[in-house]
């Protein structure tokens, strides 16, 4: 049988990233078939950008007959069912196999699962991480970037990179982060001010490159007044481009957000912060020895400025 497969990726970053094992899964188990993948958005378009797997990318907003596009294909794969990528499943009137949401598995797992009920012949070995693939362009872009917004790239900079919003974040902007406790994915920014703060008079040297989008530039912007601590990198970064920063920073601060499963792709430490997520279902795999979870015993912004420090220091320390 000639198989040609239809993967509909999922909108967001971080669980599109999650499916990568499973992609690779599919092409290690038919070398030769024709494997496409269909992006929602343009940022789950760029994590499997460069990505060997597929034969070709294809954005949902070129498909104008759903039906006629599905028939091209043996089998329609919906590995991470979100609401937006079932949506698009449906349009095409055609069978299409979806995974079950992990209970208790982890994402990683959800979509390799599915494979193996599908094809039971199934006995190739998944990957353990995920696979990205940034370019040297995109560490040339980066590089320029950090010049340009204050890095100078001395043995005695030190550069924290810390993500400090979430999807919903990022939809309402400035409104989001006014209601005080930002959401069970997102540190209170305040606690990051202040964690900046901690750190100035010992660690002069030491310099916060803020990565985000247009909605996090207003806050940082509005606590921030004008700092040579702070690199302002939000909104200027591509997924590639966030990946290839990492080469450059001792530690990634974020909470569980897409870009902490981006830098989980690199080799750069990691302290990352949990609420009402676990990192058994939705944290970045493998875990490494320099990976720090912090997990609030009730929500996220239990966890507080000084239990941050610390374990920032240790990871610091370490390298």
């Amino acid at each position: 049988m000639t198989y040609r497969f239809l993967v509909i990726l999922c909108e967001n970053v971080g669980d599109a990233l999650c499916t990568t094992p499973a992609i690779k899964l599919l092409r290690d188990y038919a070398p030769t078939a024709q494997i496409d993948a269909l992006a929602i958005t343009q940022v789950s378009a760029e994590v499997v950008k460069h990505n060997p797997v597929f034969n070709q990318v294809i954005s949902v907003d070129m498909i104008h007959d759903f039906p006629l596009f599905a028939s091209c294909y043996t089998h329609r794969f919906v590995f991470i069912p979100t609401p937006k990528a079932i949506a698009v499943a449906e349009k095409m009137s055609l069978p299409f196999f979806k995974a079950e949401p992990p209970k208790p598995a982890h994402l990683r797992e959800v979509g390799v699962t599915l494979l193996r009920r599908v094809f039971p012949d199934m006995h190739n070995k998944e990957s353990e991480h995920y696979f990205l693939y940034p370019q040297t362009e995109n560490e040339v872009a980066i590089k320029e970037k950090l010049k340009k917004a204050g890095a100078t790239f001395s043995p005695e900079e030190i550069l924290i990179a810390c993500h400090v919003g979430c999807s919903k974040a990022a939809a309402r902007a400035l409104k989001f982060w006014k209601r005080g406790v930002a959401s069970h994915r997102t540190w209170p920014f305040k606690n990051f001010y202040f964690l900046t703060e901690s750190f100035k008079k010992d660690y002069p040297q030491l310099k916060w490159v803020l990565t985000g989008t247009l909605g996090e530039q207003k806050i940082i912007k509005k606590y921030f007044k004008k700092s040579d601590r702070i690199i302002d990198l939000t909104a200027q970064t591509s997924i590639l481009e966030l990946a290839a920063l990492m080469k450059y920073c001792r530690v990634f601060l974020s909470g569980d957000t897409g870009p902490m499963h981006v830098a989980s792709t690199t080799a750069v430490p990691m302290l990352t912060l949990f609420g009402s997520t676990h990192p058994s279902v939705t944290g970045p795999k493998p875990v490494r020895d320099n990976m720090i979870f912090l997990l609030g015993e009730e929500a996220i912004e239990t966890i507080t400025v000084q239990q941050v420090k610390e374990n920032l220091l240790t990871l610091i320390v370490d390298q």
